[in-house]
């Protein structure tokens, strides 16, 4: 599969995406820095609402390495799912995540950024709210089917404004930093699942999921328009 995935990237991804200044890329190829520059991350943080974009990505996953990082063992212990059923289950994510990324583009027609955003937050946000009252895998599959499709145009949105906000040669350094930014939360909300599931039970991390999700809802319906770069 990965020889597969290689081949079909080294045929159809195009060289360039982007339109690239000639004389900026001369430029930079000039000087080019190293392979860790703090600076060049802080330059790259200051311009418009990289770190906002950035921040809320963060956040948003956050909320989803707490319940993903618990998700086997609440569908195996929980809701008695045996292997065959949590491969079915796995395979029915796929589906809705499927079908949701192809919802991006009429949504980006019909309405704003910001519109879209916040549709897609408030979805995750109705998701994780039922994810912590299911009581049962056929439940839990209803309760993801607004999560996915939340997540997977949200997480769409951002890494779209990031890329066109800035120049080409800034698109590989910001793609980098909101794939660090997407994982940063995944080093520490395993032991805070863990900890939550084994006191309070799996209803607590749905909630506490519902409870952050919920403040971003708030922050985006606050704001007037999207973040711009």
């Amino acid at each position: 599969m990965s020889a597969l995935c290689v081949t079909l990237v080294w045929i159809f991804v195009p060289v360039s995406t982007k339109q690239v200044d000639e004389e900026k890329a001369e430029t930079s190829s000039q000087n080019k820095p190293s392979l860790f520059d703090y600076r060049e991350i802080l330059r790259l943080l200051r311009i418009p609402a990289v770190a906002e974009l950035l921040g809320i990505k963060m956040f948003c996953s956050i909320a989803f390495f707490l319940l993903n990082s618990m998700m086997p063992i609440i569908q195996m212990e929980v809701f008695k799912m045996s292997p065959q059923e949590y491969g079915y289950f796995g395979t029915y994510l796929g589906i809705v995540y499927l079908i949701c990324f192809s919802c991006v583009s009429p949504l980006t027609k019909r309405l704003s950024d910001i519109n879209v955003m916040r549709v897609s937050e408030l979805f995750v946000t109705i998701g994780d709210f039922g994810l912590a009252l299911s009581n049962n895998y056929w439940q839990a599959g209803l309760a993801f089917l607004p999560r996915c499709f939340g997540d997977g145009i949200l997480a769409t949105m951002i890494n779209s404004g990031l890329s066109k906000g800035v120049s080409a040669q800034d698109t590989g350094g910001v793609m980098g930093l909101s794939l660090s930014a997407g994982h940063v939360p995944h080093m520490i909300t395993p032991p805070i699942a863990a900890y939550l599931f084994e006191t309070f039970g799996y209803r607590s991390i749905g909630i506490g999921c519902f409870a952050i999700n919920s403040i971003l809802t708030v922050y985006l319906f606050r704001r007037k328009d999207a973040p711009s770069t």
